[in-house]
């Protein structure tokens, strides 16, 4: 239970409050299971403190201190906690806030700055967390859903990002991007078994970060992905179900066995993409950009939806020669497909010196023993300028 003396000291003055705990910085602070709901207690103090079990539901927190402070079971529900200090991982005792079956739903922590804290079974459910700074935190069965995190920085959260719910919650430009990394430079972040469904992540920042081996579990469904810089990330093997990729450039990035079903790429990026085995099935491609993507004959395009492509990334980002060519027409049913299923099977051989005649024939045989379409045809000798 609760001191009942400090109870009655917070509940009359948060100044005096405050002046005693600078006096007795050494005293143990015992809120166990105190009720401070509704209260009033902006920039109270409570660091190190133990609030385990408290109820501070719909109370004023603003700019409290609760560095290192014990949050187990604490109910922080439509609590006021903006511009508060929830956790300090430079504190010299290494001592970490830590909120275990925590609730901050409907809470308030826009433009806090959450440092070293820990946070497992706890809900941000419906919270507002925009401009939110999540520094050193670690986040295992955690709950966002439907919260606002427009614009949150998680970009250094490398302890942990496991089993967590961001669906149906507000990701537009939140920062992902790795900045601290393990031994052989990939970001420690484990996204395993987090669930994205129905999210918006437009504009999401996922920058030096790396999700292999810890995207099997992601559910990545009916999600809003657009104007997102994938460029170098490894997304082999997962699944995006419904995905909106508008405008989102995938510049090198690994794309291998990922499975996106009926996803739009309209106006995105493909520049030395690899996309081998990748299904695209009932995807659309409508004035994508496909510059030098690394298919094979697995990687599956049925059903896709495609007005008109490029092939070229020119200068200052525009795209070029467009298929069709010809401005005012459009892909008949089909042609998409059949003519990307022609490039594949289209093999270009360059001389830097000279044709050199006796490697052409050699590579014109090698070549036709290893296709299965019969006789070869030489589309083009053209030199290169």
């Amino acid at each position: 239970m609760a001191n009942q003396e400090q109870v009655n000291l917070l509940k009359r003055s948060v100044e005096e409050w405050n002046q005693w705990r600078e006096k007795e910085p050494d005293i143990d602070i015992n809120l166990h299971q105190a009720n401070l709901s509704d209260l009033s207690l902006e920039g109270i103090n409570f660091k190190d403190a133990d609030l385990s079990f408290a109820n501070l539901r719909n109370t004023n927190l603003k700019c409290a201190d609760l560095r290192a402070a014990k949050c187990v079971n604490t109910n922080f529900e439509r609590a006021k906690l903006q511009n508060s200090n929830l956790g300090d991982s430079s504190l010299g005792s290494g001592k970490h806030a830590w909120f275990s079956n925590t609730s901050f739903q409907y809470a308030n922590l826009s433009q806090t700055k959450i440092q070293g804290a820990v946070f497992s079974e706890t809900s941000f459910a419906n919270a507002n967390l925009e401009k939110t700074a999540f520094d050193e935190c670690w986040f295992k069965n955690i709950s966002f859903c439907k919260a606002n995190l427009e614009k949150a920085d998680l970009s250094t959260s490398s302890g942990l990002l496991q089993l967590v719910d961001f669906s149906e919650s507000n990701l537009r430009q939140a920062d992902f991007s790795g900045r601290n990394y393990d031994g052989r430079g990939d970001f420690k972040a484990n996204l395993s078994h987090c669930n994205f469904r129905k999210a918006d992540l437009t504009g999401v920042t996922f920058a030096n970060f790396t999700l292999k081996e810890s995207t099997k579990m992601v559910v990545f469904e009916d999600t809003n992905l657009s104007k997102i810089d994938f460029s170098t990330l490894d997304l082999s093997g997962v699944e995006f179900i419904r995905c909106d990729f508008l405008n989102s450039v995938f510049c090198e990035s690994d794309l291998r066995d990922s499975n996106f079903f009926k996803c739009n790429f309209e106006q995105a990026l493909f520049w030395q993409t690899k996309v081998v085995s990748s299904n695209f099935k009932g995807s659309k491609f409508t004035a994508a950009c496909i510059d030098d993507w690394h298919d094979n004959r697995f990687t599956n395009l049925d059903d896709t939806t495609c007005k008109y492509i490029y092939f070229k990334l020119g200068e200052k980002g525009v795209f070029s020669e467009r298929r069709p060519s010809d401005p005012n027409r459009n892909f008949a049913h089909g042609e998409f497909v059949k003519l990307i299923q022609k490039i594949r099977e289209t093999v270009d051989l360059f001389f830097r010196e000279g044709i050199d005649w006796q490697a052409f024939l050699t590579s014109y045989q090698n070549v036709q023993l290893e296709s299965d379409h019969g006789e070869l045809d030489i589309r083009a000798i053209e030199k290169s300028s």
